[in-house]
């Protein structure tokens, strides 16, 4: 197996929809090996039908709330994926 980033960041237009969902996708994955965060250039609002896709096939996203480049908490990540 591919050795893992420590930190991965993904970012969209507004993280409602593809980011925070590749962001609880990787948590569900991975999320205790990798430091994963996602956010926007503008903070939309949450789209519940991201949160029912997901829900679909038991990942969590109920809790996210959207956030842009200046809302996170660390600003180095090695591996940086624009959706």
């Amino acid at each position: 197996m591919a050795e893992l980033p420590g930190s991965v960041l993904f970012a969209c237009t507004m993280n409602a929809v593809r980011s925070p969902m590749a962001e609880a996708i990787l948590k569900y994955l991975h999320g205790h090996r990798i430091y994963v965060d996602s956010c926007g250039v503008r903070a939309g609002a949450v789209d519940q039908l991201a949160i029912a896709v997901l829900d679909e096939i038991g990942i969590g996203m109920s809790r996210h709330r959207p956030k842009t480049f200046e809302d996170l908490e660390d600003e180095f990540f090695d591996l940086v994926i624009s959706l």
